[in-house]
């Protein structure tokens, strides 16, 4: 049944493979073409790490080659070393047959030999591009999202408040990680949990995390909204969250509102950047800043239902669970909130 949906997989990705009459040659045209922005690349046939090199353009891409001459290893190895790349630029012998990664892993692959496109297929992750050389020319194909792979775009999933998914990829038996990622070790588990807030959408993995030291709860916090590719766990990019909900809330808890500050599309992320903050609107896959929505400041709530955000907002001043530190939950009282609807 297996070898079945395989080879109806395969089928598919063939047929909308599309051939490139531009003979992408530069590390700059693969990445324009595929239209990259971070994750892992995958060279196969890497020669002497020229290209390999050339396509690490910074921290949120990492570049892994394989080739099959043990001499062509240690020469792109050194010459990954010498341009100070090698933390993320890394070459193996490979055997030229199977390719050492599980499926779903890689989002962008550039294969100098053509005899392996049923492994590529297998290791490019869904929204990723592959590029593989045939009779001196390219050939690119993009692979497409799973019907039955689902995305967890909001708190609740979904506006009705049913948090429940529709994944069918997803079940027992379970054997292995797909992958992980640091830090290793949150915070102290006394206080407020280092973890506010994650969704997904596009591929992708959006999250409010604390990076402050692990030393001591009484250290400083270092609350950062970080993207990460869902399919390989890479770090896409940061953005720093300066004032956040004081840490020295009570054991292992947090205001149920802060799970609720985050929203995810295909290709925006909308969340409140500091805790009074405004909602921004977030290119999600450079993590640049698009837009900031006028008047929702104070927003504690984002709901999104189509093309509509909702808002729950407290536009109290000097809200006393912000202001003593640390505080006792019986001191704070109901409030006005006001609802807005947004385009």
């Amino acid at each position: 049944m297996v070898k079945i949906i395989d080879l109806l997989v395969l089928s598919f990705l063939v047929f909308i493979s599309i051939p490139s009459t531009l003979e992408a040659k530069t590390a700059e045209e693969f990445l324009s073409e595929s239209e990259f922005h971070g994750g892992i690349i995958l060279h196969i046939g890497s020669g002497e790490g020229d290209l390999s090199c050339d396509l690490s353009k910074d921290k949120s891409t990492l570049v892994y080659g394989l080739e099959e001459s043990s001499k062509l290893v240690e020469k792109s190895r050194q010459k990954s070393y010498d341009q100070g790349k090698s933390e993320r630029v890394s070459f193996s012998k490979w055997d030229g047959r199977t390719i050492p990664l599980s499926e779903n892993f890689i989002n962008l692959i550039i294969s100098e030999r053509e005899d392996i496109e049923e492994e590529v297929l297998r290791v490019l992750a869904p929204y990723g591009t592959a590029f593989i050389k045939k009779k001196g020319q390219w050939e690119s194909f993009s692979k497409p999202y799973p019907a039955e792979m689902d995305h967890w775009p909001q708190y609740f999933y979904s506006p009705t408040g049913n948090s429940v998914s529709k994944d069918k990829m997803v079940k027992p038996p379970l054997y292995h990680l797909k992958w992980t990622g640091g830090p290793r070790w949150s915070r102290h588990h006394d206080v407020m949990s280092s973890f506010s807030a994650c969704v997904s959408a596009g591929g992708r993995l959006f999250y409010v995390f604390d990076e402050g030291n692990t030393y001591s709860p009484m250290m400083p916090s270092k609350w950062k909204l970080i993207a990460r590719d869902g399919f390989n766990g890479t770090i896409l990019w940061k953005i720093d969250i300066p004032k956040w909900f004081p840490t020295m809330h009570n054991l292992k808890s947090g205001p149920s509102h802060l799970p609720r500050r985050i929203v995810a599309t295909e290709d925006k992320v909308y969340a409140t950047l500091s805790i009074e903050a405004p909602v921004s609107v977030i290119d999600s896959k450079t993590g640049r800043i698009i837009d900031t929505i006028g008047g929702s400041e104070g927003t504690e709530e984002i709901v999104m239902e189509k093309d509509t955000l909702y808002l729950v907002s407290d536009k109290t001043e000097k809200k006393v669970e912000l202001q003593r530190y640390p505080y006792s939950t019986k001191s704070v009282t109901e409030r006005p909130k006001e609802i807005l609807k947004v385009d």
